[in-house]
């Protein structure tokens, strides 16, 4: 059989037209809603509770040193992910004394009864950093929830919303835990200090966001 060749001409194809701009924006707005659907859902995430398992050393009657630190069988323990006002530390313009009322509220939180603790790491200062709950009630995040502590590295969910709610510290001016301590380094006792060291950069960039943000009211 013998092949047939067409006429010699190419065929023409129209362009592709260009996307409107209705349907750019269009695209655009769809983006901006899937970054706020994951940025929600990581704020979700962040409200799960954690799941403790707590040594038998840390786990007994707790004596309250100040808002994110506390002592059981002699064993100092500060609460990860949070920062509270140092006891000496005051606040706004009235010299509200948040560093006692933080302390105060986490005695309220534990209620008299025993707290167990799981160990999460050490820091510097060779204390331990430990998720501690007290009943149901989770202490690191229940601080920060009510407005008595900052997020410190985890808990920025429940900073956002004590914020948004003028809840504890940001029901006026106040200045941040790690601020007031490099300014007042000579009325701070070692134990009270941060714990930078156990921090991720990634902690610490939180950190700088919250405090780009506003860190006071």
């Amino acid at each position: 059989m013998g092949r047939r060749y067409g006429n010699g001409r190419r065929r023409y194809r129209a362009p592709s037209p260009r996307p409107s701009m209705g349907r750019r924006l269009w695209d655009i707005l769809l983006a901006v809603v899937l970054l706020v659907l994951i940025a929600v859902l990581v704020v979700r995430l962040d409200q799960s509770p954690k799941t403790v398992t707590p040594s038998a050393a840390l786990t007994g009657r707790a004596y309250v040193i100040d808002g994110d630190t506390i002592s059981i069988n002699r064993i100092h323990i500060r609460l990860k992910g949070i920062d509270a006002p140092e006891l000496k530390q005051t606040c706004g313009a009235a010299a509200r004394p948040c560093g006692q009322e933080a302390r105060q509220s986490l005695i309220r939180l534990i209620g008299g009864r025993d707290v167990r603790c799981s160990e999460e790491g050490r820091d510097r200062y060779d204390r331990v950093l430990a998720i501690c709950l007290s009943g149901e009630t989770e202490l690191n995040r229940s601080m920060v929830g009510t407005g008595q502590a900052v997020s410190y590295g985890d808990y920025g969910g429940a900073e956002m919303e004590a914020r948004a709610k003028s809840l504890g510290l940001w029901k006026g001016d106040f200045e941040r835990p790690s601020d007031w301590r490099r300014r007042n380094q000579e009325v701070v006792d070692d134990f009270d200090q941060p714990d930078d060291a156990a921090t991720t950069p990634l902690d610490r960039l939180w950190n700088w966001f919250v405090t780009m943000m506003g860190g006071t009211r």
